[in-house]
């Protein structure tokens, strides 16, 4: 039984697990998703390829094939984002999908009857009912199964709600630029310290879609990483450290920075960004932000910021970080709001609601850049 075990265990591996893998893969880029654009108002849904993103409207193609865009031998008609209720993507080739399962399922069903007839010789303590029960067609017909429904998997819709609001999709555009054929936003900038970042186009602005992580200041010097809490609290000048000082980056990729380091004039974002002023940052909350009724009175929520990045956390001037795990959001702004702070904003995990305040300057806060 321990050898019947371990050949189950095999179709998992072998059946499941590519079902899986075909999911996740599928925000590889460079590949056609089948498009369906569903309008407001019930009316029909207008289906084909997700050419390129524009500010204010898509451009979906009715041409599958990659040649007739290497030739141009394509046309693409735009639909205004106000137009739109929801837009659904699915990986092309469900049927190819569906029939590798299948061949698979049937290989993996093969191997396992014939190992299991062997088995069957060297133990005889089966009883008859059992040898019914995993009969080779029985095993067939599973792993059959199991291979069609796992490659299926590959070919699940993704749905994104816009439902004619632009805001909405200033929010999504992170997610739906991975199903263009064009990309709008695959470009990566580096920093002096070599790490490479996604960027995205937002609100009329080019803003990097990850936080800054950068060791050095842009002329090469070393900037001090401080992870005691004693070194932390007496920091003279600027200073930076990790999440919890955890390096491996498994909690929160990004790097935590007080605000001499944002101000200091050798420069924290690479050449051509900067850090966002509070006037940047404020056009940039009144662009994708949603108004918000309160008890005491109107706010602005951002609630689907997930897709500008991670909770990055913070830590206090003191040098106590927020939490064990990042529950909202912060970044820096390059203006000060006096001596010993300045404008920072916050945003929390529970309602989406955001906030600017003056921070102490000795706190840790991540920072994100956006281009000249």
């Amino acid at each position: 039984m321990k050898k019947f075990t371990a050949i189950l265990i095999s179709v998992f591996s072998l059946c499941v697990l590519p079902g899986l893998q075909a999911q996740s893969d599928s925000l590889t880029l460079g590949k056609f998703y089948q498009t369906w654009i569903i309008p407001e108002k019930g009316l029909p849904a207008i289906s084909g390829i997700m050419y390129e993103m524009k500010d204010s409207a898509v451009l979906l193609s009715s041409s599958h094939k990659k040649m007739d865009y290497y030739t141009g031998n394509y046309d693409v008609s735009k639909v205004d984002v106000r137009k739109i209720h929801e837009i659904k993507f699915r990986r092309q080739g469900r049927g190819a999908a569906l029939l590798v399962g299948a061949i698979s399922g049937v290989i993996v069903g093969s191997v396992i009857g014939y190992y299991y007839n062997s088995s069957l010789k060297k133990d005889p303590s089966l009883t008859s009912s059992a040898r019914t029960i995993l009969s080779v067609s029985s095993i067939l017909v599973v792993s059959t199964g199991m291979g069609i429904l796992f490659g299926s998997l590959a070919a699940v819709k993704t749905t994104i709600p816009i439902h004619g609001n632009q805001a909405a999709y200033e929010q999504n555009k992170l997610r739906l630029s991975e199903y263009a054929l064009k990309k709008t936003s695959s470009q990566l900038v580096f920093d002096a310290s070599g790490n490479a970042y996604r960027t995205i186009f937002l609100c009329g602005k080019w803003w990097m879609a990850e936080d800054l992580r950068v060791t050095k200041y842009r002329n090469g010097d070393h900037i001090p990483i401080l992870s005691g809490d004693k070194e932390w609290k007496q920091a003279s000048g600027g200073a930076m450290c990790s999440f919890l000082n955890d390096t491996s980056g498994k909690i929160s990729r990004a790097g935590l920075y007080n605000a001499e380091a944002v101000a200091d004039s050798r420069g924290l974002c690479p050449q051509g960004w900067h850090v966002p002023t509070y006037e940047e940052w404020s056009a940039f909350v009144s662009c994708i932000g949603v108004n918000i009724p309160q008890e005491s009175g109107t706010i602005i929520s951002m609630k689907n910021i997930s897709t500008f990045g991670a909770p990055g956390g913070y830590r206090s001037q003191e040098g106590v970080f927020s939490a064990e795990k990042p529950l909202s959001w912060q970044w820096w702004s390059a203006t000060g709001a006096d001596s010993s702070r300045t404008k920072a904003l916050f945003q929390q995990s529970n309602d989406g609601s955001v906030f600017f305040s003056d921070a102490e300057n000795g706190t840790g806060i991540p920072v994100r850049c956006i281009r000249d």
